[in-house]
């Protein structure tokens, strides 16, 4: 096991481009496979201003852009929310509460199996609408990651923002509150 100053240190950038299809390759097994239409990723680096995310274009190709000179586990963090994102390659404006909430869930997940506690220590969600999405998401089903692979599994493995409805979470979970549906099927980006 790698010792906690491993852990702290920033790798090289084939190092992360491996921990990226490696994280791809454990979310599919997880939610299911990807759309096949976006047949390759390029890891592109940004200012720390502003967020991870991904761009897919025309070309079928995603680009996922990531904070430059990160820790392993701050990489680690932001290519688990980012490899849920690639399953269903779509603009930031169409993404749901739903979706950011099962990316932060499957996020932490990631970082408790690679650094257990010492790592979840380490990732602090300050983001106001992953909180939002994570306490709605939280109401409707306690284990978020399982939420998200019961939706792609039911919507035939489709986008959790484009192919959940509000019909489809009430008729799964007609327990949940019906705010919580509501809010988590909107568009914190709009």
């Amino acid at each position: 096991m790698t010792s906690a100053q491993e852990w702290g240190e920033i790798p090289d950038r084939t190092e992360v481009e491996a921990m990226f299809h490696e994280t791809l390759a454990e979310a599919e097994m997880v939610f299911g496979p990807r759309d096949p239409k976006w047949e390759s990723f390029c890891i592109r680096y940004h200012s720390e201003a502003e967020r991870p995310r991904i761009d897919p274009c025309d070309s079928g190709i995603v680009a996922v852009w990531l904070n430059p000179d990160r820790s392993r586990i701050g990489y680690r963090f932001e290519i688990a929310h980012e490899v849920v994102h690639c399953l269903n390659p779509i603009s930031a404006s169409e993404a749901t509460y739903l979706e950011e909430a099962v990316a932060v869930a499957f996020s932490l997940r990631t970082i408790y199996h690679w650094y257990g506690k010492y790592g979840l220590s380490k990732c602090k969600i300050t983001d106001v609408e992953y909180t939002k999405a994570s306490k709605w998401a939280g109401q409707v089903d306690s284990d978020v990651v399982g939420l998200g692979k019961n939706l792609r599994k039911r919507t035939e493995y489709g986008s959790l923002s484009l192919d959940v409805t509000a019909e489809l979470l009430a008729e799964l979970y007609p327990n949940a509150p019906k705010g919580a549906i509501a809010s988590l099927i909107s568009n914190p980006w709009a």
